[in-house]
């Protein structure tokens, strides 16, 4: 079973104006043909603009070390 999100466009039964609800497919298309909702597209992830924070010093020499991998 499909689901649709709608927005109410006016107060219908229990639901207050510009409330956004989940409701099956062809009751979705109902309200939409009567004026009652509208669609409501997902969500699109925003992309992340890449935040300049502080900047840090680098390891001490000695815990760089301990950390290196051993080679032979």
């Amino acid at each position: 079973m499909f689901r649709c999100r709608v927005k109410f466009l006016v107060d219908w039964r229990e639901c207050m104006r510009d409330d956004i609800k989940t409701v099956r497919k062809n009751d979705a298309r109902e309200l939409v043909e009567q004026g009652i909702a509208a669609y409501v597209k997902p969500n699109k992830q925003e992309e992340k603009k890449f935040k300049k924070g502080k900047e840090f010093k680098g390891a001490p020499s000695d815990k760089m070390l301990k950390g290196a991998p051993i080679t032979k």
